[in-house]
């Protein structure tokens, strides 16, 4: 792994730590595709795109800190 792939991941984990979406978003390639091991239903669970992303951390952010 290249050093500037190390420093983008310490950056979106850092982001996902303080649940800063925008910045966490910068960090993604436009072609993410994201799988949530955490939410249940396979429709909620699989997100493409940035927005996508998005929403599915604002969904897992609702799950985990709002049961």
């Amino acid at each position: 792994m290249s050093q500037e792939n190390v420093e983008a991941f310490k950056r979106f984990a850092d982001a996902n730590n303080r649940r800063d979406v925008d910045a966490l978003l910068k960090e993604l390639d436009t072609d993410v595709e994201w799988h949530s091991a955490v939410l249940r239903s396979p429709a909620r669970s699989t997100r493409s795109g940035p927005s996508a992303s998005a929403a599915l951390h604002c969904d897992l952010n609702r799950s985990l800190h709002h049961p």
